[in-house]
C-alpha cells in the first residue's frame, strides 16, 4: 500500500512535463505490470497511471497488464 501511496504522490506531483528521469521513461515495445489484490483488479487506479503514460508518450507503444487477483494480497505475488 505504501509503493501506491508513493506512486500516486508522485504522479501528482509530477505535473505536465514530460519526465526526465530515464527509470520513468518507457520506451517503445515496453510492458508495465500491475500485480496486486482485488483493488489492482478494479482496474481504477490502474487506468489512472495508464492514461497518465499515454498522454506523456502518445508516440509510444506501451502495453499494461493488470495481474491483480481478487482475494490474493499483494504478498501473494512473491509466493
Amino acid at each position: 500500500m505504501t509503493r501506491i501511496l508513493v506512486l500516486w504522490t508522485w504522479l501528482a506531483c509530477a505535473g505536465g512535463g514530460v519526465a526526465e528521469d530515464a527509470w520513468l521513461d518507457p520506451q517503445d515495445g515496453d510492458t508495465m505490470v500491475f500485480a496486486g489484490d482485488s483493488i489492482t483488479h478494479e482496474c481504477l487506479y490502474t487506468q489512472y497511471i495508464e492514461d497518465f503514460f499515454f498522454t506523456r508518450f502518445p508516440e509510444r507503444a506501451i502495453h499494461f497488464h493488470n495481474a491483480g487477483v481478487r482475494g490474493d494480497a499483494a504478498a501473494d505475488v512473491l509466493a
